[in-house]
């Protein structure tokens, strides 16, 4: 359809050692744009890294991860499109 925009497919996970992974409950993705209606994305999947997807016109340039264990509890700013400039 002309003047619509293409769509794509992105994946975010964390990549750490199992036994570090083994201590993390759930990783909460906050996705804080005006396109997104849905701003929080969890995973409790420790298998694929705790794995969530999107799917948009474009990647992020911030995106809050919570990361939440029975002990600890940390988050970390992403710049997703900075991370896929080379791509």
């Amino acid at each position: 359809m002309k003047g619509q925009k293409d769509t794509y497919d992105f994946s975010l996970w964390i990549d750490l050692p199992n036994e570090q992974k083994a201590q993390i409950s759930k990783v909460i993705y906050v996705f804080d744009h005006p396109t997104f209606k849905t701003k929080e994305f969890t995973s409790s999947n420790q298998a694929d890294g705790f794995k969530v997807s999107y799917r948009g016109w474009g990647c992020l340039s911030d995106v809050m991860i919570k990361v939440e264990s029975r002990d600890v509890r940390s988050q970390i700013r992403f710049n997703m499109c900075e991370a896929l400039k080379d791509f």
